[in-house]
């Protein structure tokens, strides 16, 4: 597993802004005395989303979090649940399993089928949220990716078959989704689930790896698979097939076809786009050269499409990984060269246990790098795992990404006003739309900061200029009902997932002219489009366009690994500040209810 954590030219280097800065968790866990009370939900903000959720709902929250405050509980569960489903003892396999899909199940997957997830769909478009649908598939670390089918297959073909043919359902119904409501629906993809075999990717990712590091310039733009089209640009990143068997690339060249036929019909439904979503970091430089490939050919700045409603597929850059400041930079910096739009979700990560893990096992050496100029940057590179080594790293490098995100975007939209300055028409003058995002976090402080980035570059403005005191401290304007750009739809976003972070969805929410209720056919007195008001044109702005919730969906075996990975997350921010907001939240709700 040589090389975990590393894919990308330049990847050795970091974002000037991230300077590494040692701290122990009580001291990572810290709020930015800068932001500790500022624009923290209070009262009616924090209880849009709850207002709407039934009483049985609420209940199950509430237990589901305060059983995520034991460890030890949710250290022993996968192998609690393997327990009770070997074992011959009467009844307990279908009870825990009653008991398990009324909590964990309920409480974070929107059904066992697409159809299922429709009234959580609706319920989400009546909040004013959008959605990012999930077929929840995904490599398990001990055994390969399931399928509620088995995943069997009559021939000899690498992939799962029918989790490709339930990928491309779910694209289906999320276009339908997207057409009966008001807000869009997202399409997220782990491609992991697709391979019968999840770890060509990892042997793919090493054939990559040396390449990226040892050449000093970006190899041959080449993809998986060659189009069949003539004169197609390609990303600069690709995957070394010589260096693999045969079968294996048989293997990648199916994947590749694959996820074009998923691609395909995305494009031909036009109201659903892509999103890839990151993995393990050994899996990740092979996902990064798929998505660069796919995002040549359907991300194009000359397709109108792409110029109207911006990029078709989106890459995840998780921030927790020491590669992402410099990788961040190579992928803006390819996009440009080979004339597409780079389409990022930025996450923090969600493996963190897992790849600490594979690190200590495989003891994976440091690559070369100059001398060091720092104490800390000593200590950084004598870290040789491939993610930070405290989370204030990883909160430092999400932030810093986040401005370099909001700056190209401000930067694209000057561009685009320059060239209507200047006389070009308006398709020409949308061929600066060259960058878009989704601010994927639980983090409100990340998320605010990312809003007040997007404020001081002129993306979104006050109707009325006003300026709200902090603590009698420091004068800010204040972060809500804010006007956004019109020529800013489906170009920044924010997310949260399904059953979590309910209170941050809503106060990033309230930040815009928005009051979450379903959009109309047509603007109110007020200006509003579809729920968010714009500050001009004759463009909608949709609020699905502004924040979403992440929907998984499959069967309870097929979602086990995001459930564990789920419980896992709140055990380790159950004691921070964020998450006993949350719990406060739906108790202050719970009270509320029923009168007290």
């Amino acid at each position: 597993m040589i090389g975990i954590g590393i894919g990308g030219a330049g990847i050795l280097g970091l974002v000037s802004t991230l300077t590494p800065l040692h701290a122990d968790s009580q001291e990572a866990s810290r709020l930015d005395p800068d932001w500790e009370d500022e624009d923290i939900p209070t009262g009616a903000e924090t209880k849009k989303p709850l207002s709407h959720l039934p009483l049985s709902a609420l209940l199950r929250s509430y237990v589901v979090y305060t059983l995520c405050r034991f460890p030890w509980l949710v250290d022993a569960g996968p192998a609690l649940i393997d327990w009770t489903e070997s074992t011959s003892l009467p009844f307990v396999s279908t009870i825990s399993n009653w008991i398990f899909r009324k909590t964990f199940f309920d409480q974070f997957v929107g059904g066992e089928t697409a159809e299922e997830c429709i009234p959580v769909i609706q319920g989400l478009d009546k909040m004013g949220l959008g959605t990012i649908f999930v077929y929840s598939v995904e490599f398990k670390e001990k055994g390969k990716a399931k399928s509620s089918h088995n995943g069997k297959s009559p021939d000899a073909s690498a992939l799962q078959q029918t989790i490709l043919d339930e990928i491309v359902h779910s694209v289906e119904v999320g276009s339908a989704a997207s057409s009966a409501h008001s807000h869009e629906v997202m399409v997220a993809i782990k491609l992991s689930g697709l391979l019968k075999d999840p770890h060509i990717l990892e042997r793919a990712s090493a054939a990559i790896v040396p390449r990226e590091l040892f050449s000093r310039g970006p190899p041959v733009p080449t993809p998986p698979q060659p189009h069949t089209r003539a004169n197609t640009p390609h990303g600069a990143l690709s995957i070394p097939l010589a260096a693999l068997p045969a079968s294996e690339q048989a293997a990648l060249r199916e994947l590749w076809q694959a996820l074009r036929r998923v691609t395909l019909c995305a494009k031909e439904k036009g109201n659903v786009r892509l999103l890839i979503d990151a993995e393990y970091s050994f899996f990740q430089p092979a996902i990064d050269a798929m998505y660069e490939a796919l995002a040549a050919e359907f991300n194009s700045l000359s397709d109108k499409d792409v110029n109207r409603r911006g990029p078709l597929v989106f890459n995840t850059f998780q921030a927790y990984l020491r590669r992402t400041p410099s990788f961040l930079t190579m992928s803006l910096e390819r996009a440009r060269a080979h004339g597409y739009a780079l389409g990022a979700k930025l996450v923090r990560g969600a493996y963190v246990e897992l790849e600490n893990k594979v690190w200590k096992q495989t003891a994976v050496d440091s690559p070369p790098t100059a001398d060091p100029k720092t104490e800390a940057e000593r200590a950084n590179e004598a870290w040789g795992s491939p993610v930070w080594p405290s989370k204030r790293h990883s909160d430092e490098c999400y932030d810093a990404c986040a401005r370099v995100l909001v700056d190209e975007v401000a930067n694209d939209l000057r561009a685009e006003q320059k060239a209507r300055r200047s006389g070009s028409s308006e398709e020409e003058a949308r061929k600066f739309r060259r960058t878009a995002v989704v601010f994927a976090s639980h983090n409100l402080q990340s998320g605010l900061k990312a809003i007040r980035r997007m404020l001081d570059q002129d993306l979104v403005r006050h109707e009325i200029p006003v300026e709200a005191s902090v603590k009698g401290q420091t004068s800010k304007p204040a972060l809500h009902n804010l006007l956004i750009d019109e020529n800013l739809a489906n170009r920044i976003a924010f997310g949260q997932l399904f059953g979590m972070a309910d209170t941050v969805s809503a106060r990033l929410l309230a930040s815009f002219a928005n009051d979450g209720l379903p959009s109309n056919d047509s603007p109110d007195p007020a200006g509003r489009q579809n729920g968010v008001k714009v500050a001009s044109g004759t463009e909608q702005v949709p609020a699905s366009c502004i924040v979403y919730k992440y929907l998984p969906y499959g069967s309870v075996e097929l979602v086990m690994p995001y459930l564990i990975r789920r419980a896992t997350e709140n055990k380790s921010v159950v004691g921070g500040g964020a998450a006993a907001k949350e719990l406060s939240a739906v108790w202050t709700e719970l009270m509320r209810r029923i009168g007290l």
